[in-house]
């Protein structure tokens, strides 16, 4: 049996009415809370509370807030990404040898007067 992904109970965007979804149990619901809540950690008093909102609130509610962590998931990954734009605006892959941490992998020419396939006119063209 597969459990319901948040994505799939709840749209990804800002609601401006009743959210809609496909029929959801109360096992899909829990499913669906669970996912969204990925990579959080809860303690006992947390379990607890997610069950209480599965047990008492409505499935479109429950899509509202499945929707808004969801949300606020992505609003954090992408100020990450900002952040680290901003941090370093020109990030340069970094290139590992073995045994010299950090540096170049050198390049070798197999074929010293090889430009590329046909067309290439050679190198500065």
């Amino acid at each position: 049996m597969t459990s319901m992904k948040a994505r799939h109970f709840a749209p990804v965007a800002p609601l401006h009415v009743l959210p809609a979804g496909p029929y959801a149990t109360p096992h899909d619901c829990a499913d669906a809370l669970t996912d969204a809540l990925r990579g959080v950690e809860r303690g006992g008093y947390d379990e607890l509370i997610c069950a209480w909102l599965v047990q008492r609130l409505d499935v479109s509610t429950l899509r509202v807030i499945v929707s808004l962590i969801e949300r606020v998931r992505e609003a954090a990954i992408r100020q990450a990404v900002e952040d680290q734009l901003v941090r370093d605006p020109h990030p340069q892959p970094k290139h590992r040898h073995a045994g010299r941490e950090g540096a170049p992998i050198p390049r070798q020419n197999n074929h010293p007067g090889y430009y590329g396939p046909p067309g290439n006119a050679g190198p500065g063209f």
